[in-house]
């Protein structure tokens, strides 16, 4: 039997409980000649009339099956709720993962924000580096041309 229904049934399942339930009825029922021997269509022929049937004992498979009933009913019961507990533990446990992947989510795009402004910056400062390093190159052009035309020029004055 489940856990959630142990002490519950341990109070119907007493012993002072089923000595006080078990005590059989006074049988001090108004009864005729007609009605002792009649048969009810709905109940069936009297339990004294079956053979070796004692209408004292009837209470007691009464209250037995009525027990097993409910022994069943809260068992069926401890395992829905069991059922129950276990599927809130997943969907608690499918809330933690989907807020855990919405915080990588989160933190990934933030990552790549701050990537893609260093590459931003690493673009604009390559495009500066080639812009001076062009310049330069055009400095060194102009100055080996200017070198080479007062060489020539020299050459032609020494020349002379």
């Amino acid at each position: 039997m489940g856990r959630h229904f142990a002490t519950l049934w341990e109070s119907f399942d007493s012993p002072k409980r089923a000595s006080a339930i078990r005590k059989p009825l006074p049988l001090s029922f108004p009864s005729t000649e007609a009605s002792s021997t009649a048969t009810d269509p709905v109940k069936g022929p009297p339990a004294s009339a079956a053979p070796g049937g004692n209408p004292t004992h009837e209470p007691e498979k009464r209250l037995a099956g009525a027990q097993n009933k409910l022994r069943a009913a809260l068992d069926g019961l401890d395992a829905a709720l069991a059922l129950h507990a276990e599927r809130a533990l997943e969907t608690a446990d499918e809330s933690a993962e989907f807020s855990a992947m919405q915080e990588d989510r989160s933190r990934l795009a933030q990552e790549l924000d701050a990537a893609t402004a260093r590459l931003r910056a690493f673009e604009q400062a390559n495009g500066e580096a080639l812009a001076r390093v062009e310049r330069a190159s055009e400095a060194v052009r102009a100055l080996l041309t200017a070198d080479k035309s007062a060489d020539c020029g020299a050459a032609f004055s020494g020349e002379n």
